[in-house]
C-alpha cells in the first residue's frame, strides 16, 4: 500500500481498462446533453438547431471524435505502463 501512496507502484492496466468503459458508456450522455444545451461548441450558441438531421450528423461527429480521443489517451497510457513493465522485468 505505501509503494502505491508513493507512485513507486502504478494501478493496474484492469483498473485503467474499467475506467475506460465507464467514460465510452458515459461519453455519448454527456454529448447529447451539452449538444441539446447549445454548450458544446461556441458555433450551437450563434447557430440554433431547428433540422433534426443536423442535429443527429452533430451529434455523430461529436461522438466520434470524442471516442476516438479517448481511446487514443488510454491507449497511450495503457502502453506507457506495458513499456515500464517490461523494463521492469514484470511486477
Amino acid at each position: 500500500m505505501i509503494d502505491f501512496l508513493t507512485f513507486k507502484s502504478f494501478i493496474g492496466i484492469e483498473v485503467l481498462i474499467i475506467i475506460y468503459y465507464s467514460g465510452a458508456l458515459i461519453m455519448p450522455i454527456a454529448i447529447l446533453y451539452l449538444l441539446k444545451r447549445g454548450e458544446f461548441f461556441s458555433i450551437f450558441n450563434s447557430i440554433k438547431i431547428r433540422n433534426k438531421w443536423y442535429f443527429g450528423i452533430a451529434f455523430l461527429l461529436c461522438f466520434l471524435v470524442c471516442e476516438i480521443f479517448w481511446r487514443v489517451g488510454f491507449e497511450a497510457i495503457i502502453g506507457y505502463f506495458q513499456m515500464v513493465e517490461a523494463t521492469k522485468g514484470g511486477v
